[in-house]
């Protein structure tokens, strides 16, 4: 289970005390829209997303951000070996980059690593999880901003999101695991928010967000200038250029020639991407047939002029957003660039194990099994974020019981989406009345509200007897019958009716007689863990009756 700190849920946005409080930054924040609350309350708290929509508002230029540039440059002169990942942008913005890399060299960086190219990575692990998913509806994560305003302020989406690492995390692993770097990783960067990503990793994989506008200004300041330096090549420029991202530019179109009849989106800018997903969380609520991918970005003209550029856009150059047409390569230079990926992926099949790079623990050997190990439970304790996973609740209860520990995950998730559509709960805040005896349910409420521990749990079939719920396979005449308080909000929920199979009931019953069969109690647990797979694979909302 991953604990993040207050350190790591604070924002990177700086108001000084130049602000005059006219608001004029607030127009543009998307955090600011749910809560109408000022920049100081916003800034550098837990809500703020790093969107960076309030930095060029703002007209006494009173807001700033914060990035790793000091500690970098202090820690190469103290000795700390470091190598440097870039992002695609930075040869606009620095055309004699190689000789950048040459002063940087001389200052102790080690090596030099194209996050472009390793992208090829991602869209592999993409394509491999979309084939087994084809229409749920995943939102694309190499955005920063977009991930964590998702993960702050729409806990309903968090389990929309890709598995899979961001393109610059997912190069990290590679060269950390696969070719055996050793030092600590930085990152030339576009993204102020990409430090917030960095820092939301249980073990942080790359140390430094680097923002190519703050490393101007560095430079400027102590008067450094790298014209006159030996140029340095990356240590994979003999590679030549990627299939994917170097290749076509976009998510979508390096993986609709793989998923020809996919259904991709795209979405860019704060006035768009984030009351998109507002519309789009609607959409997961009411079930149906959800697109293939969405690919959504916080930065209209696209990550060469992110936020960490110093660059304001003008506006011209913006993603065209909308439903992606399924174009298939018909031109021979298509087909090339095509067939060089297919071939690249089923080298990584052969070399790359996928589960480095997928940011939930998950077995792809099932349909839907992507989607089942993704979902979260975002709940809160003593002001940290636990995000509990259904693997978690396994690894708390063991597989004995596994049906009813997916039940109390599934239950949990959909009182969560009444609790706290905004919000996260408070694990001190439930207690819950359970009219069924199940080993595997009390102990993933458990694990995930200490419930039982601290008192806050009653079962108590009898209490339950007349009331419109399936009968429990307790053996103690219980009902899959619930009901969860959160404060001073109550939800009354029963499982729906013929859910489960009748032949679980039956040998749930004979288990408790002690007359079961060896063969029979294979059969019964067997049983379980499909009922496990089906609850997990299941919306929440077409488990339970709530009133």
């Amino acid at each position: 289970m991953e604990k993040l700190t207050a350190a790591q849920l604070a924002g990177d946005i700086i108001v000084d005390d130049q602000c005059s409080g006219c608001n004029a930054c607030l127009a543009g924040c998307p955090v600011a829209k749910k809560g109408g609350r000022s920049i100081q309350a916003i800034a550098g708290s837990r809500a703020c997303i790093n969107c960076g929509a309030c930095l060029s508002a703002c007209p006494a230029q009173a807001i700033d951000y914060q990035d790793d540039t000091e500690r970098f440059f202090q820690d190469l002169q103290k000795g700390v070996p470091i190598s440097l990942l870039t992002a695609p942008a930075v040869p606009q913005h620095f055309p004699e980059y190689l000789q950048l890399f040459g002063l940087l060299r001389q200052l102790g960086v080690r090596s030099f690593h194209r996050v472009g190219l390793r992208a090829d990575i991602t869209l592999w692990a993409y394509v491999e999880v979309l084939r087994k998913n084809p229409h749920s509806g995943f939102i694309a994560s190499p955005c920063a901003a977009v991930s964590r305003y998702i993960h702050q302020h729409m806990p309903l989406l968090r389990t929309q999101l890709m598995p899979v690492y961001s393109p610059l995390l997912c190069t990290a692993i590679y060269l950390k695991k696969y070719k055996g770097l050793k030092e600590r990783l930085a990152f030339l960067s576009p993204c102020v928010a990409k430090r917030g990503e960095m820092r939301a990793t249980a073990e942080p994989m790359v140390s430094y967000n680097i923002t190519i506008a703050k490393l101007k200004n560095y430079l400027a300041d102590h008067n450094i200038s790298f014209a006159s330096y030996a140029p340095v090549n990356y240590a994979d420029a003999g590679i030549g250029r990627g299939k994917t991202l170097e290749s076509y530019g976009g998510v979508s179109e390096c993986i609709r020639p793989h998923i020809p009849h996919g259904h991709f989106i795209k979405i860019a800018g704060t006035d768009q991407a984030y009351p998109y997903l507002a519309a789009y969380a609607e959409q997961v609520k009411k079930g149906g047939k959800l697109p293939t991918l969405i690919e959504i970005y916080n930065c209209a003209n696209g990550c060469n002029t992110g936020t960490g550029t110093g660059v304001i856009p003008d506006g011209n150059n913006r993603i065209l957003t909308g439903e992606l047409p399924a174009v298939i390569a018909k031109r021979s230079d298509e087909i090339a660039r095509n067939a060089a990926a297919q071939i690249l992926f089923r080298r990584f099949d052969r070399k790359l194990d996928l589960l480095d790079f997928i940011s939930a623990e998950i077995d792809l050997s099932k349909i839907n099994e992507v989607v089942r190990m993704q979902q979260i439970l975002p709940i809160e304790d003593n002001g940290t974020v636990l995000d509990i996973t259904y693997q978690n609740m396994v690894n708390y209860h063991g597989r004995s019981y596994i049906a009813g520990v997916a039940m109390a995950f599934k239950l949990l998730q959909r009182c969560l989406n009444s609790f706290a559509e905004s919000n996260i709960a408070s694990r001190d805040k439930f207690s819950i009345l359970l009219g069924v005896n199940g080993p595997g349910i009390i102990d993933g409420l458990e694990m995930a509200t200490r419930v039982k521990s601290q008192g806050r749990l009653r079962v108590d079939q009898q209490a339950v007897q007349d009331k419109d719920a399936p009968d429990a396979a307790d053996g103690k005449g219980g009902k899959y019958y619930f009901e969860v308080t959160h404060g001073e909000r109550k939800i009354i929920l029963t499982l729906k009716h013929g859910l489960l199979p009748a032949e679980f009931i039956e040998l749930a019953y004979q288990s408790h007689t002690g007359l079961l069969t060896d063969r029979d109690a294979q059969r019964l647990q067997q049983l379980k863990e499909e009922i496990a797979v089906f609850l997990m694979g299941t919306a929440a909302e077409d488990l339970f009756h709530v009133s």
